[in-house]
């Protein structure tokens, strides 16, 4: 989810030293590479590199993005 809207990407995962990779195949093939870290909390993070439309409507712009995770 991305500002209440849903967003579904299918692919497999690899595991590359301490980059975790996803190759997409739906909605649309593309490879995706991000660092991540584990705590013993149960959290995982994923940091890497993107692109965001930050003005609506303009080209979108080379980003960093940062995704903590946490089983429930």
């Amino acid at each position: 989810m991305y500002q209440a809207s849903p967003f579904t990407e299918i692919g497999l995962l690899e595991v590359d030293g301490g980059d975790l990779i996803f190759h997409v195949s739906i909605p649309e093939k593309a490879t995706t590479r991000s660092r991540f870290r584990t705590t013993a909390t149960g959290r995982l993070t994923l940091v890497g590199d993107t692109e965001f439309e930050f003005v609506l409507g303009a080209d979108p712009q080379p980003a960093v993005t940062t995704i903590d995770l946490k089983k429930r």
